[in-house]
């Protein structure tokens, strides 16, 4: 069977009735790229030879589809299945999940942050009716880069982002404490359309643990810099007692309903730091 038909057929399946039997996650090819990832610079792969990992809920039916929308993991390691207890997150919340396989660290950025986009062009045209207003990219540690970086890069495409242990941003950053250093912009310059499309349509979650100070000092500082030019729609998280490593789930739904909610986020118009950081809110 040629391969664009074992394709259509997979993601068929993926996009089937409620309460199938099968594996958690089903492995899919596809054939095409997205224009966004096509014009990125230095993402040279053929997207026939990839893999990506597609968890679907189980009460997942077309006729509903337009109840469920899209999360693209970007994972650090070389599977794009989905953390242990996020399936149960994505079913709760009505999220289909899709993550590229080797697409971890030591893959070059470019092509990660181009396989991140990829994954969501390819489901929402093989899964008519999703809601694309709930197109999510959620990633940890340098997944977390690929996940910023994919966000400015097709703000068309994703209405929101969550950075885990993995901040960007594309500005320079002072590094407190360290006069004269800076973190340097990991993101490149998106020009002012991309800037307007972001400031009005995404929401931006970042989120790091108490005991990552690093992350955490990098968190804090690229959601100043968000709200200084005007994003409205930038929250900081700190999770309690945690070091570098996956938040707990309730953290990650409580992102996702950040998401969903899609409202300013507290002191977005101030832009005045709190005593935990730029959001008061951001422990609870």
């Amino acid at each position: 069977m040629p391969l664009r038909l074992i394709a259509g057929a997979a993601l068929i399946l993926a996009c089937a009735g409620p309460a199938r039997a099968g594996p958690e996650h089903e492995v899919l090819r596809f054939t095409g790229r997205a224009p966004q990832s096509e014009a990125l610079a230095g993402a040279d792969y053929r997207i026939v030879d990839e893999t990506f990992q597609v968890h679907t809920p189980r009460r997942y039916a077309p006729r509903r589809a337009a109840r469920y929308g899209v999360l693209v993991w970007c994972s650090p390691g070389d599977t794009g299945a989905l953390p242990p207890g996020w399936r149960r997150v994505c079913d709760r919340a009505r999220l289909l999940a899709i993550g590229a396989d080797r697409a971890g660290n030591e893959r070059p950025l470019a092509e990660r942050v181009g396989l991140a986009i990829d994954a969501a062009h390819n489901l929402l045209l093989r899964c008519p009716g999703l809601d694309r207003e709930r197109v999510y990219v959620v990633g940890f540690s340098g997944g977390g880069n690929v996940a910023c970086r994919a966000a400015f890069h097709a703000p068309t495409l994703f209405r929101g982002l969550v950075a885990l242990a993995g901040s960007l941003s594309h500005h320079d950053l002072p590094v407190p404490g360290r006069p004269g250093s800076f973190w340097r912009g990991g993101i490149p310059d998106p020009g002012p359309e991309r800037l307007r499309l972001l400031r009005e349509r995404t929401v931006h979650v970042h989120l790091a643990g108490e005991r990552d100070p690093r992350a955490l000092a990098q968190a804090r500082a690229v959601v100043r810099a968000l709200r200084a030019d005007g994003f409205r729609r930038a929250h900081l998280l700190v999770v309690p007692g945690l070091g570098h490593a996956l938040p707990p789930t309730e953290r990650l739904r409580r992102a996702i309903s950040l998401l969903d909610r899609k409202a300013p986020s507290p002191q977005a118009e101030s832009h005045r730091p709190g005593p935990e950081g730029p959001n008061p809110e951001s422990n609870r």
